[in-house]
């Protein structure tokens, strides 16, 4: 993290002064120029921790650039955490504290490159004790917070997808356009294909719902800066190339920190129904990757399903109105033996409900939505744990709980990648 000791001028200044009215309602002049005296700028890199859970509260934080993601320790001892929320532009953190002397209650950590503005305690007590006005609109501010602290209402969240070809060939403009199209649906979009200012970049981000940012082909500050400012990465690949990793993965992606927050996802792009399993493998295998989607080239219901999944990432929407309500499925020779019933949550067995808990369901579920196809360990984490930092193991203890109520062969594995569902569907 890098704190500025003073705050002199900087490309988010106007910005600032935008929120801080916003922010405390009516405040005056001489008020607001005195706070901003107060203030440091703080520059967080992706990956890096704002605040942990436990330490001492000896800050606020007001951010005006980025994201950060919100843990909170699961059971002691236990090595878990839990996203609970995501703060965005113009949110503060932190200010409760500064009045309790208590701990912070959750982990703080950037999701992207973000900026914020940080007013520290020995500041907040001096502006409580020599400006009235200055300690009434910080003590609204905290009591706005505390009635809305447990408000089920949801954050409307904006999100930015890069797109970064890693192999040549690749029709960015062409994908993008379709992708556009399918996300604008309700949403406003923007597409931003030459390189802007970080200031032009959140002037687009603050008057659209999703922007869409189209890396160069190679490595470039623009490709980086693609890189650093997107809460979705998605890795085209010509599927039918060879997988080696591209430069722009040589020279970018190596170097990201191992605890961003941003969803980064290879798309391959294939001609025929479905890219081989042989051919998913070497791709997978050359590249940290987590998680993986296959479209097939011109064909608009791949885009469709894909600007679903973003929906789904970035608004926590996990219902998807492209599935049936039920699956019908069994071993060769025992077609529809097996029911998957999605509104229900309840598996059954020739009519009669086989007790199944909700993880072992959730996977199911994610395997079922592409028989055939390999389902990475990285994606079934993200889809049955999502928020949570979690063993591998888990997946395969609740593997062996479906495999016992459906046999051992219709759930496939892929060795070191993850699983395959070998059945058809009715």
């Amino acid at each position: 993290m890098h704190l500025v000791s003073e705050l002199p001028k900087h490309p988010l200044d106007d910005l600032l002064m935008g929120h801080l009215p916003a922010l405390l309602g009516d405040i005056d002049q001489a008020t607001l120029d005195l706070l901003r005296q107060s203030l440091q700028w703080v520059e967080l890199p992706a990956g890096q921790t704002l605040m942990r859970q436990g330490e001492p509260g000896d800050a606020m934080y007001l951010l005006l650039r980025g994201r950060l993601r919100t843990y909170i320790a699961e059971a002691q001892g236990s090595g878990e955490q839990r996203m609970v929320r995501e703060i965005t532009r113009g949110q503060v953190v932190g200010e409760i504290s500064l009045y309790t002397n208590e701990p912070r209650s959750a982990t703080l950590v950037a999701a992207r490159d973000s900026v914020l503005v940080r007013l520290g305690r020995a500041e907040f007590e001096q502006l409580l004790t020599n400006n009235k006005h200055a300690s009434l609109v910080l003590t609204r501010q905290i009591i706005q917070r505390l009635r809305t602290e447990n408000s089920a209402v949801a954050h409307q969240l904006s999100a930015t997808i890069a797109l970064l070809p890693i192999s040549a060939g690749v029709n960015l403009s062409a994908l993008a356009a379709t992708l556009a199209g399918h996300l604008s649906i309700g949403s406003r979009v923007a597409t931003v294909a030459q390189p802007v200012t970080d200031a032009e970049l959140e002037e687009i981000e603050a008057s659209h719902d999703y922007v869409l940012l189209l890396a160069d082909s190679g490595p470039s500050r623009w490709t980086e800066s693609c890189a650093r400012h997107c809460d979705e990465l998605l890795l085209i690949a010509d599927a039918a190339q060879v997988p080696a990793l591209h430069p722009t993965e040589h020279a970018l992606l190596q170097r990201r920190p191992a605890s961003t927050g941003a969803h980064e996802t290879l798309l391959l792009l294939h001609a025929k129904a479905a890219a081989s399993p042989r051919v998913v493998r070497a791709w997978l295998a050359c590249r940290p990757t987590r998680f993986h989607l296959e479209l097939q080239i011109g064909l608009d219901r791949d885009i469709a399903k894909l600007a679903e999944r973003i929906n789904r990432h970035t608004q926590g929407n996990s219902n998807s109105p492209l599935l049936p309500s039920t699956w019908r499925f069994g071993a060769s020779g025992d077609m529809g033996r097996f029911e998957l019933q999605l509104r229900e949550r309840r598996l059954l067995d020739r009519g009669i409900e086989v007790p199944l808990g909700t993880r072992a369901l959730d996977l199911l579920q994610a395997l079922l939505e592409r028989p055939g196809r390999l389902v990475t360990k990285g994606e079934l984490l993200d889809r049955v744990w999502p928020g949570l930092v979690v063993e591998e193991n888990n997946i395969s203890v609740q593997i062996a709980t479906l495999r016992r109520v459906l046999g051992r062969e219709l759930i496939g594995t892929v060795a070191g990648h993850g699983y395959r569902f070998e059945a058809r569907l009715e």
